[in-house]
């Protein structure tokens, strides 16, 4: 079960990256700035249908590659087609990305698209309109970790002096470690904690995200940049919650009340819940909540645009700009936020996170 469930996070990742140039802003187009009227002319449309085209084939491909190979080589064959055809995916959408950034340069420039006066708008009514949740919701992580607590000095005695801590492609256990406090609740704990810490921050950098709004229609794309930026903010609050409470799983499993292979199903579905909802959330609100508002019509038809921060996107993906001080800003390639790689306090959060991947990975070599 947990082998397909792997194939169906392939299939979901297409979905994903198939989809990206439909939902950015209706500014956008590829990581470039284009007027709103840009998103009905013939070439830009040719743009975004080969890229659905290619990505779509290719996630197609992987997808049965993936199928295949499950089925003629077992569970060992599926895992390694499965992170094989994920990592091309990944590749493959950006170098075409990066091939129809290029085309759709080309058209702006002879369509004679251009900002002919760089505008900047505020949305005024802030506290009219929706916001994201406040960080104080973030202390419900203390729930998970207070039940896991319990669990463990209620079923400690309970459990055997082995416990399995990993099963390899084919489902057999081949890893284990000697039960001692650190391993049933230390290690689990610290897993929580570095989840709950990392949820908050992401929680914290889109309250303090700069509001991305149209010049052109403040008010309802202020007002729909709210709606987005609080559904995201509950997502993240949702998805850090569930997973934390998954890990309390980790405590009947060592009294033997249930499997392995049965809590590595559950937090697969939990997994693959997460993709879904995320997929969800990108087609209802699109990114900055572009998919929930419709203009007049008004300036639609010219080829002037309000601004054109172009220069401040590498490739129209990664965003470099010393002067802005905001640590993250919405993407324009896909739906969400990435970081501003000008800020240094970014690097020191990369940094971190390597830190913490590194001493995950060898936390449980150091306890055996």
């Amino acid at each position: 079960m947990t082998n397909w469930m792997m194939v169906a996070m392939v299939a979901l990742e297409g979905v994903s990256v198939t989809l990206a140039p439909w939902m950015v802003r209706r500014t956008v187009c590829f990581g470039v700035s284009v007027p709103v009227s840009a998103q009905r002319d013939p070439g830009i449309r040719r743009a975004k249908i080969g890229y659905t085209a290619c990505t779509g084939s290719v996630s197609a491909i992987a997808v049965a590659a993936s199928i295949v190979c499950l089925a003629l080589w077992g569970a060992l064959g599926g895992t390694i087609a499965a992170t094989a055809t994920s990592l091309l995916l990944i590749v493959v959408s950006f170098a075409l990305v990066v091939r129809y950034r290029k085309r759709t340069m080309q058209i702006k420039h002879e369509r004679g698209w251009k900002a002919t006066k760089l505008e900047r708008a505020a949305f005024l009514a802030e506290n009219a309109g929706p916001e994201p949740l406040g960080l104080h919701w973030e202390l419900l992580h203390l729930v998970p970790v207070i039940i896991m607590t319990v669990s463990v000095f209620v079923l400690y005695d309970s459990m055997p002096d082995r416990l399995p801590i990993h099963a390899n492609a084919a489902g057999r256990i081949d890893g284990w470690l000697d039960k001692s406090l650190w391993a049933v609740l230390g290690m689990p704990l610290l897993i929580q904690l570095i989840m709950a810490a990392t949820m908050t921050a992401v929680h914290a950098m889109i309250i303090h995200s700069p509001r991305r709004i149209d010049p052109e229609h403040p008010s309802i794309s202020g007002y729909a940049y709210g709606r987005f930026s609080r559904a995201w903010s509950v997502y993240v609050l949702i998805v850090g919650l569930t997973v934390n409470l998954g890990f309390i799983g980790l405590t009947p499993m060592y009294a033997n009340w249930w499997g392995i292979r049965a809590w590595g199903s559950v937090m697969m579905l939990i997994a693959l819940a997460i993709i879904v909802a995320a997929l969800v959330l990108a087609v209802i609100f699109g990114q900055c909540g572009s998919r929930t508002w419709q203009s007049d019509g008004e300036n639609e038809d010219g080829n002037n645009m309000a601004d054109d921060d172009g220069d401040e996107w590498v490739l129209g993906m990664f965003y470099y700009s010393p002067e802005n001080p905001a640590i993250v800003v919405p993407k324009r390639m896909g739906v969400g936020y990435t970081f501003n790689m000008a800020h240094p306090l970014v690097w020191l959060i990369c940094a971190a996170l390597v830190l913490l991947l590194i001493v995950s990975l060898a936390l449980p070599l150091i306890s055996g």
